[in-house]
């Protein structure tokens, strides 16, 4: 007579079993997040501006050289701008390119602004100086234009 065999099945704990979970979860969302080609840019955190404030900017300006350039509109920058900025905004790069390299000198501070506080094309092209023109020290005035407005009346 042949005996039996009774399995007793084993049970993992709760938190292994979601653990597991987890993992099997997660390795397929970190390959998409690797591999799909609309990606998100993880290299901008890395290269995220510094931003400084008005009171900053002008310690700045007292204390040595800054180059001042202005990320808006070429009508926003006719219409008014911090004294000696220069326009460089993405839409006029190459135009506007010639007159940075002509100011621009080692060890010169570049403050880019753009509009306001929501604004965000000053942080790209800090940025874009960064990478493509290989300026370090490229920071990104809290508030654009308007708080330095706010700051000089």
């Amino acid at each position: 007579m042949a005996s039996a065999r009774f399995v007793i099945p084993v049970r993992r704990p709760l938190h292994t079993q979601f653990c597991l979970l987890l993992v099997l979860a997660l390795l397929p969302a970190l390959a998409a997040a690797w591999l799909h080609p609309r990606r998100p840019d993880w290299s901008s955190l890395s290269e995220r501006a510094e931003e400084i404030n008005v009171g900053q900017a002008q310690a700045l300006v007292n204390g040595g050289k800054v180059l001042w350039i202005d990320a808006r509109a070429r009508e926003q920058f006719a219409a008014g701008h911090i004294p000696g900025a220069l326009l460089l905004n993405e839409e006029q790069w190459e135009s506007g390119l010639e007159g940075f390299v002509q100011h621009w000198q080692p060890g010169i501070t570049v403050v880019v602004y753009c509009g306001a506080q929501d604004c965000h094309s000053s942080k790209q092209l800090a940025r874009r100086i960064r990478s493509e023109l290989g300026v370090e020290t490229v920071l990104v005035l809290r508030g654009g234009w308007q708080a330095w407005q706010e700051a000089t009346r």
